[in-house]
């Protein structure tokens, strides 16, 4: 006899990158006769944001993948991959209907009266973010007998980058990003890296002092 009972689980068999929820109600709570309501209850979730995550119409935070995974005995860290997936999946199918204009790092914003003319340098080694300096120099070629004009860059430090033929390429501080290494927002690292490779003419303003 076919079974009546209403599937948990939407063909979702033309998605590259599914959602997690639809296996955990096909592959785990299904063979043994849990809904979501129920699955809720034994969790400690509302059952209507549970069901719309097995659905697949809600995304799993953090939260959600602890309680789940640790009932059925799975990895939060993959159930979260997977939701990831799925997310920058969908987010990749609809974005040329949700253009988002760049940002216009190079617009007119006054840059520190004090701010020191020279190039940036960098010295050889394996983590080129932990290596990054700035060279204060009037004439901007060589190298100032007086190593007090070297200076380490450091987050907050503020930059204006100028091309050889005396453009303006970047201007902005430094920061760091999600991994803590050095990051100049909107410049891909291997465009940056060669600015300090070819020891690119630049302004720098040290980062203001905390109180």
């Amino acid at each position: 006899m076919e079974d009546s009972r209403p599937s948990l689980v939407r063909d979702d068999r033309r998605v590259r990158a599914p959602h997690p929820g639809f296996s955990i109600a096909r592959d785990y709570l299904e063979p043994i006769g849990l809904d979501a309501a129920a699955f809720a209850r034994i969790i400690g979730m509302d059952a209507a944001r549970l069901a719309a995550m097995l659905e697949g119409s809600a995304s799993f935070d953090v939260d959600a993948a602890v309680r789940v995974s640790r009932s059925l005995g799975i990895s939060p860290e993959r159930l979260m991959r997977v939701q990831l997936r799925h997310d920058f999946e969908r987010s990749r199918a609809v974005e040329h209907a949700m253009p988002v204009p760049r940002t216009d790092t190079l617009a007119a914003q006054p840059f520190p009266q004090d701010a020191l003319r020279g190039y940036l340098a960098r010295v050889n080694g394996v983590d080129a973010g932990e290596n990054l300096y700035f060279v204060h120099s009037d004439d901007g070629d060589t190298l100032p007998a007086d190593l007090s004009r070297v200076h380490r860059i450091n987050d907050g430090d503020r930059l204006r980058i100028f091309s050889k033929d005396n453009a303006c390429v970047w201007a902005g501080p430094v920061l760091q990003d999600l991994d803590g290494r050095r990051l100049f927002v909107f410049a891909k690292p291997d465009v940056w890296h060669s600015w300090f490779d070819d020891g690119l003419r630049a302004d720098w303003s040290a980062a203001p002092k905390s109180e």
